[in-house]
């Protein structure tokens, strides 16, 4: 029914006048698997006065990670491609800078990295270089997904900067049967406005639908 439950979401009346509250989340430790509950509420615009009232459950399966803040959200999406699913499919890549640089140099880098940075993955990854890093040389300034280090290393080639990329990982996921395994695999994120789960399988079923008056 998860196609069901999308399709309830994509409605004009839940894009007008709807929204979802998280009620609970539970997750089975060791097992990979977390339930959330949900109730969804919208007007039915084709009836003036009458609103919907339903309640989900969302069940998730080889959950990787999540962080999710209960109450209330209008967005909720179903994704094959995001940022956070970069490293169970790509390596991850480290980059240091040799040598120290001037101040001058290390602000114009640290302006340009964090504008790339933003531009590719938003606030959903911590941006993590410092200032010091870059006066001082010497330290791995950045580990990440290897399409965001291709995305400085553009920057620190336009801008003629000495620097070392490498493979410092290869993706791994965990698997409750397996353990960590080393391979890429290619997961999905549910996001909940700035929350989030990634799950290699996710379902959802609807245990309640009534109908009432908006005034109640």
């Amino acid at each position: 029914m998860l196609e069901t439950f999308f399709d309830t979401i994509n409605t004009q009346d839940f894009c007008d006048t709807g929204f979802i509250e998280i009620l609970s989340v539970q997750q089975r430790k060791g097992q990979g698997h977390l339930n959330i509950a949900l109730r969804l509420q919208m007007a039915i615009l084709s009836v003036p006065g009458v609103e919907m009232t339903e309640y989900w459950r969302l069940d998730l399966e080889q959950v990787q990670a999540n962080s999710i803040s209960w109450g209330y959200t209008q967005q909720i999406n179903l994704l094959q491609e995001h940022c956070l699913l970069l490293c169970y499919q790509q390596p991850i890549k480290s980059v240091v800078i040799p040598n120290p640089l001037e101040e001058a140099e290390a602000n114009c880098l640290l302006g340009r990295l964090y504008c790339i940075h933003q531009g590719r993955v938003g606030t959903w990854m911590p941006f993590k270089i410092s200032k010091d890093q870059l006066l001082r040389g010497g330290n791995v300034i950045a580990q990440a997904p290897e399409t965001l280090i291709l995305d400085y290393q553009v920057i620190l080639d336009d801008m003629g900067i000495d620097y070392s990329a490498y493979i410092s990982a290869l993706p791994q996921w965990y698997d409750r049967n397996r353990g960590w395994v080393e391979e890429n695999k290619d997961f999905q994120i549910l996001t909940f406005d700035s929350s989030y789960v990634i799950a290699a399988d996710i379902s959802a079923k609807c245990f309640s639908t009534r109908y009432g008056s908006a005034e109640n």
